[in-house]
């Protein structure tokens, strides 16, 4: 049983944290900035009531930042009109909590991914740019884990089909003790899409040599070894990778053995 004054303490910490994170959730519901196409995003501006947070939460500011956590989820399934909200909601979290990871990385997917699918081919641009200013921030309050650079080398990757700048992030990644083999692979890749085949197979011996039972490793090596000189193979590559980013209202990228100043 809890004791009497406990809980009276308990209740009191409840209701601090629910008048504390209030401002933010009120920001959101009442300013019509936060929806649709009004929406505009600043890494250098705090959102909505962060300030009085921070000033009335003290030593439980990680504790609103997960209440607050919670509430995005909700948002996060609602889709829609749901996704602006979600905004500045995490916008506050990664403010409250700084070294909460995962509200950085869902911040910047939401960015890149959900308000750039919602927004119009006009803005589309601009939310896969702030994918990439939350993950720059999250980087810079997290240098010591390699989560968030794996995350920033993806968006590049995967998003923007852009891997010259993906390759020396995965570079990074690499360099943690903990990141797993599987991030090799995604560095092995990149050098492939960039028509540089000898450094793609280095990257996978590398994993072979870090796991001898990665077979996605030793199948890409064996088939690099018979088709590393297929020019239509890469040209395709390329062609591939241009559609994908014409669809996401990025420009296309050159053909690397066209490019003058190569990585």
């Amino acid at each position: 049983m809890i004791e009497p004054k406990t809980k009276k303490a308990l209740l009191a910490i409840v209701l601090v944290l629910w008048l504390a994170t209030m401002p933010a959730l009120q920001a959101i519901y009442h300013n019509p900035g936060y929806h649709g196409e009004l929406a505009q995003w600043n890494p250098n501006v705090r959102e909505g009531g962060t300030l009085a947070i921070m000033a009335m939460l003290g030593g439980f500011r990680n504790v609103a930042a997960n209440m607050l956590w919670l509430q995005s989820d909700k948002y996060w399934h609602q889709g829609g009109r749901g996704w602006w909200k979600m905004l500045p909601l995490l916008r506050t979290i990664t403010q409250l909590d700084p070294h909460f990871v995962a509200a950085w990385d869902t911040l910047s997917w939401h960015c890149a991914w959900n308000l750039h699918s919602d927004a119009s081919e006009a803005d589309k641009p601009k939310w896969i740019q702030a994918g990439v200013d939350v993950l720059r921030e999250g980087i810079k309050n997290n240098p010591d884990k390699y989560d968030l650079y794996s995350s920033l080398a993806w968006l590049y990757h995967e998003r923007v089909k852009d891997y010259n700048r993906a390759v020396p992030i995965w570079q990074k990644v690499l360099t943690f003790k903990d990141a797993p083999v599987t991030q090799g692979h995604m560095l092995a890749h990149a050098y492939e899409n960039t028509w540089q085949i000898d450094k793609a197979m280095e990257v996978w011996r590398w994993c072979v040599r870090r796991k001898s039972d990665d077979m996605v490793a030793r199948r890409a090596l064996k088939w690099l070894t018979a088709h590393k000189d297929d020019r239509a193979y890469l040209i395709t590559l390329w062609e591939r990778d241009n559609k994908v980013r014409k669809s996401r209202g990025l420009p296309a990228m050159p053909r690397p053995d066209q490019v003058k100043d190569k990585p």
